[in-house]
C-alpha cells in the first residue's frame, strides 16, 4: 500500500513539474519563488484526481472530424483545451489537407507537447499509413487504394450525417 502512495506521489511531483512548465510557456511569465516551491503534500488528495492520462489513443482522436478532432487532440495530447489560435491553425492545416495524423505528430512535437510527456497508443497503422503515402508516385497509388478501400465505411458516415442532418432541420422546422 506506501508503495502505491509513493508512487502516485511520485507522478503528482512530475505532474506538477510539467503542469508548471507548461504554464510559464503558456503565460510568458517567470515563476515566482511561490510557484517553485510547490508543495505537493499539501494538496495531495486533490491532486490524485487531477492526473491527466498519460497514454493517448490515436484511433480515438483519429475518429473525430473537423475542430472536434482539434479539441480532443489538444485534451488528449497537450492536457487542456485549446487556445483560440491554435484551434484556428490546426484546422487552417486539416482543411488544407494535412492528414489527421500528421497533425497529431506535430502536436505530439511541439515543445508544449514534449513537455506533456504523452505516449500515444495505436499508433502503427496511421504512421505506416502516412509514410507509404508520402512515397513519390506510389504514395499516390497507395492512397487511392486506401480509399477505396474506406470507400463503404466512408459512404455509411455520409449516410448517418445526412441522417442527422435532416433530423437537426425536421427539430428546427417544428419550431
Amino acid at each position: 500500500m506506501s508503495l502505491d502512495l509513493t508512487r502516485a506521489r511520485m507522478e503528482i511531483d512530475a505532474e506538477a513539474a510539467r503542469l508548471r512548465e507548461i504554464s510559464a510557456l503558456t503565460t510568458n511569465e517567470p515563476e515566482t519563488a511561490s510557484q517553485r516551491s510547490f508543495e505537493p503534500e499539501l494538496h495531495f488528495e486533490a491532486e490524485l484526481d487531477s492526473i491527466p492520462g498519460t497514454e493517448c489513443n490515436v484511433r480515438v482522436i483519429l475518429s473525430f472530424d473537423g475542430q472536434e478532432f482539434i479539441r480532443q487532440a489538444y485534451r488528449c495530447i497537450l492536457r487542456r483545451e485549446a487556445d483560440p489560435d491554435g484551434l484556428e491553425y490546426y484546422y487552417d492545416l486539416l482543411v488544407s489537407g494535412t492528414k489527421k495524423f500528421e497533425i497529431i505528430v506535430r502536436m505530439r512535437a511541439s515543445r508544449e507537447g514534449r513537455l506533456a510527456g504523452t505516449r500515444l497508443t495505436l499508433w502503427f497503422w496511421p504512421a505506416l499509413h502516412l509514410v507509404l503515402t508520402r512515397i513519390p508516385g506510389l504514395g499516390y497509388l497507395f492512397d487511392i487504394l486506401i480509399e477505396l478501400v474506406l470507400l463503404p465505411r466512408s459512404l455509411r458516415k455520409i449516410v448517418l450525417r445526412q441522417e442527422l442532418l435532416r433530423e437537426k432541420i425536421n427539430r428546427i422546422l417544428r419550431r
